[in-house]
């Protein structure tokens, strides 16, 4: 049987036409109620910027939008508030409210509760007429502490007493932290932890411990540890066995400070503590600078004579580099290291400064400027390149002025 074309043509149109009646049913249905009214879309919008994560006691800060899309401009004296919410929505507390600006705009400042850590929200809330919309943010709110963890000395032997001291602060009130659980720990060089003690601290926010070093343990730089929630604070400390230096090295030079292209001359006396002067020991003497790192320029060995003694020269380079640390001043530093006959070694340093003349002058206008047209009153001060004050008259010859740019 074979199908009219046009009856063909015309039952589609109609399957078309019943097709966008019922998708316009579904519709009509989602936007009219059960009460027939179609409800209004609300105008409102927020929108927030701010922190996710906040300090529990401490201040926090939120911007708000409120943009009312009906008069497509912003949202001026809109109403809003801010709650803080537990997830589970048995805490409430309201932290904030005030009206927009005429940019819509709220730069809301508000306290946080100290409540348990933990993730909460806040919820934003904005009223212009009958019209009202709510956002929400979540946040994480944690604890933060400022610790101070201390020991009695830098350095330890084996078989010694390491005694730890932590010191808790709250943050932001710098309040002590009273009778809370911290630990202290210590690690070895190797990272083995070798001690665990859970203090409570005091009411100043102090809790400490003692560590007893065992007499065979491993040397190194330890790591001296305190944990209080979820925070760490670490110190380190040096483990080794050491033994008293067996001579003195007294080491001097010439003068304090030194021009250019002078020669520094120095001397070194080496006597052992018992009084004997240490005879025919190998003696190493380093100068350097600095310009960028530390440079070596002169390099010079040789050995005591029979009374522990022993002179050096070195020509210092024609030109330094000045460093602002030293006022403009080049920095000098002379090592020397001291080896006896029984290979014991000791090492001293001393520093002196390169300068490019033999007196500094200073002008200080007693109004702190030279103001023209007016009487000027200004203090000289003459001082040696190494601030030692010097006895000498002043002769202004001119005054010229100078300009800017100049």
């Amino acid at each position: 049987m074979k199908t009219d074309p046009q009856e063909q043509m015309r039952a589609q149109k109609a399957a078309i036409v019943i097709v966008v009646l019922a998708m316009a049913v579904v519709l009509w249905g989602v936007v009219v109620p059960a009460g027939g009214q179609p409800e209004p879309l609300n105008p409102l919008g927020i929108e927030l910027v701010g922190q996710t994560e906040l300090l529990a006691g401490g201040p926090a800060a939120l911007r708000i939008v409120v943009t009312d899309h009906a008069k497509r401009k912003p949202a001026y004296l809109a109403l809003v508030s801010i709650r803080l919410a537990s997830q589970d929505g048995g805490y409430v507390e309201r932290l904030f409210v005030g009206r927009t600006d005429r940019y819509g705009t709220v730069e809301a400042s508000f306290n946080i509760p100290d409540v348990e850590p933990g993730q909460y929200e806040l919820r934003v809330r904005a009223r212009k007429d009958e019209h009202r919309d709510e956002a929400t943010q979540t946040v994480t709110i944690k604890r933060g502490y400022q610790v101070l963890l201390t020991t009695d000395k830098p350095i330890y032997q084996p078989g010694q007493l390491i005694h730890i001291r932590a010191l808790a602060l709250r943050k932001p009130t710098m309040q002590a932290v009273a009778d809370r659980q911290v630990i202290l720990e210590a690690a070895d060089a190797k990272g083995n932890k070798v001690f665990k003690s859970q203090q409570t601290t005091n009411a100043y926010g102090v809790a400490s411990a003692d560590f007893q070093l065992a007499d065979e343990v491993n040397t190194g730089r330890y790591t001296i540890r305190v944990l209080l929630d979820d925070q760490q604070t670490e110190k380190k400390v040096t483990v080794e066995r050491y033994v008293l230096p067996k001579f003195k090295i007294k080491l001097e030079t010439d003068k304090p400070y030194y021009l250019p292209g002078e020669t520094a001359s120095g001397s070194v006396q080496v006597d052992y503590f018992f009084g004997q002067p240490v005879a025919n020991a190998d003696v190493e003497v380093s100068v350097k600078t600095f310009d960028v790192e530390l440079t070596e320029i002169a390099q010079i060995e040789g050995k005591t004579d029979a009374q522990g003694h022993y002179e050096f020269e070195a020509t210092l380079p024609a030109s330094f580099v000045g460093q602002p640390i030293e006022q403009g001043n080049a920095y000098l530093q002379f090592d020397v290291k001291v080896t006896d006959p029984a290979d014991h070694a000791e090492q001293v340093t001393t520093t002196a400064v390169v300068a490019a003349a033999d007196l500094d002058i200073n002008a200080i206008p007693e109004a702190g400027r030279i103001i023209p047209g007016l009487e000027n009153k200004v203090l000289f001060i003459l001082s040696d390149p190494t601030g030692q004050p010097v006895k000498g008259r002043v002769r202004v010859v001119s005054a010229e002025a100078i300009q800017p740019g100049e």
